[in-house]
């Protein structure tokens, strides 16, 4: 059998001359704005899913109808009506009720036009009436490229007075996909939402402390909210003031931190935006990999260093490991590595020390002895979650017992000396979040997914406990790190007044 390509264009022409033609005609398009275009139903049928079901049931009365009604005004159904004859997509304005058009005449290609006229008018301005958009017509084309706008143009979602204002459905999204701050920050916002949105007739409840409609809450709307509160995250003075707003059920609160204390798995789902971290590992005789879990498989002291692919050379990023099961020294290091210099700044869980270059000021919190695994904050068996600082802000590094809030070590590496002698700082070049793994155990360190906050983020504009906690961005607090101050509030609450990461 043989074949022959036909020219395109050319055999669109013939199906053009079929538009807006009485030729052959068979049904009349009545459009929004009354204006009657004569049409051929084969052709319709042939593109078209729903003028399929319309015209080819017996069952619809349009299928015995020789006019039948569009809701479109004529100028937008017309290009909907090309492509069907011709392929062709041409048109200049409108590009929303396109997309409408496309969707409700199932045109996947005319759809397709839409959402990539829409992602070029997409503007930091505009995300929020995008993001509606690209849901209630359910593109993630145009909902991948809102977020990572968003993202991109770090807007501030929480605090953006369009806030209590969003649907439900977008609220949940942006809370998801791309807020940055601490939980109580999140929590208070989403109280708010709630509140704003308070229905007395269904599903509102008056919150602690009084019935009146001020006080209404949107009930079944929180426990939606409350699915990307991790509670484990905040300090006691924290848990307090959740406490106090007397609008989150005890239950979720406790069942919270009840799975934590037992180690099981969270029960919160995860908020995702931080930097997605990304791993270069693979299953080797060396190393085993699954689901962000890495451990060593042969039995050699060799060390296996596993490195992000991400590279970081500005802004605050927070980050975790999970170590699991390690019992003997020397088993893993975690912390971070400037490969361009050949530097590692690891912490060492097993016997609470620290790896560095030479030059570089460690300074603890919490008074050190002669054997520093007495005096390790860590819990029972070393299971613990170790939170590592990248801060170029100030230029150091942190190491947190994430589960107490505990900062551990904090690490200035050296200063280059001089621009002429060839010497360089850590924090000249980027650094890259790495764990190395020592030993064959029945351990292994899981590595985090994702950052928790990106350059000035961290802080956020909503009232904080008044404990010390964290203190605005270029100020300082009387209190400070030292290691001869067992009994400050900074031990206490395992942060110092320096503006550290709210967890």
């Amino acid at each position: 059998m043989s074949s022959h390509h036909v020219d395109h264009a050319n055999h669109s022409s013939h199906f053009a001359f079929l538009l807006d033609n009485t030729l052959c005609s068979d049904v009349i398009l009545r459009t929004e704005d009354s204006q009657l275009i004569p049409a051929h139903k084969a052709i319709l049928c042939a593109v078209s899913m729903a003028f399929r079901g319309m015209f080819g049931n017996d069952q619809c009365i349009e299928s015995k109808s020789s006019e039948v009604t569009v809701p479109y005004p004529a100028t937008s159904f017309r290009v909907a009506l090309r492509y069907m004859y011709t392929g062709v997509v041409e048109f200049a304005e409108e590009p929303l009720q396109i997309l409408d058009i496309g969707s409700y005449y199932c045109l996947d290609a005319l759809r397709d036009a839409a959402v990539h006229v829409l992602k070029e008018k997409t503007t930091a301005d505009n995300t929020f009436t995008m993001l509606e958009t690209a849901l209630q017509f359910q593109c993630p084309a145009l909902r991948d490229h809102c977020i990572t706008l968003i993202r991109q143009h770090n807007t501030e979602v929480l605090q953006n007075p369009q806030w209590v204002g969003l649907s439900l459905e977008l609220a949940l999204l942006l809370l998801q996909e791309t807020v940055i701050a601490s939980e109580l920050g999140v929590l208070g916002r989403c109280v708010d939402w709630c509140r704003h949105n308070a229905d007395p007739s269904s599903s509102a409840a008056p919150a602690a402390g009084g019935g009146g409609e001020d006080n209404m809450i949107n009930k079944k709307a929180l426990l939606q909210f409350l699915q990307f509160i991790d509670f484990t995250k905040m300090t006691k003075q924290e848990v307090d003031e959740v406490e106090s707003m007397g609008c989150v059920p005890l239950e979720v609160l406790y069942r919270s931190i009840k799975n934590h204390c037992l180690g099981l798995g969270p029960l919160h789902t995860p908020r995702k935006g931080g930097i997605i971290l990304q791993w270069e590992m693979s299953a080797t005789d060396d190393i085993a990999v699954k689901d962000n879990h890495v451990c060593k498989v042969s039995s050699d002291y060799m060390p296996r260093t596993v490195y992000a692919i991400n590279r970081f050379s500005k802004g605050r990023h927070y980050f975790t490991f999970t170590i699991e099961n390690f019992r003997s020294p020397h088993d893993c290091l975690v912390g971070v590595s400037n490969r361009a210099l050949q530097m590692d700044f690891h912490f060492e869980p097993c016997c609470n020390t620290i790896c560095s270059p030479p030059g570089t000021v460690v300074v603890a919190p919490f008074p050190t002895s002669s054997s520093p695994t007495s005096s390790t904050p860590l819990i029972q068996d070393h299971r613990c979650v170790i939170g590592v600082c990248a801060d170029f802000e100030r230029r150091c590094i942190e190491w947190y017992n994430h589960v107490t809030k505990q900062l551990l070590y904090t690490a200035t590496p050296p200063a280059a000396a001089s621009d002429d002698d060839g010497s360089a700082s850590a924090f000249d070049h980027a650094l890259v979040p790495s764990v190395t793994l020592y030993h064959k155990t029945n351990g292994g360190v899981i590595l985090s997914e994702s950052t928790s906050f990106l350059d000035d983020r961290s802080q956020v504009a909503m009232p904080m406990p008044s404990s010390g906690l964290c203190t605005p961005k270029g100020k300082t607090s009387s209190s400070s790190v030292s290691a001869s101050s067992p009994n400050s509030s900074t031990r206490r609450s395992g942060l110092s007044g320096r503006g550290l990461p709210m967890f």
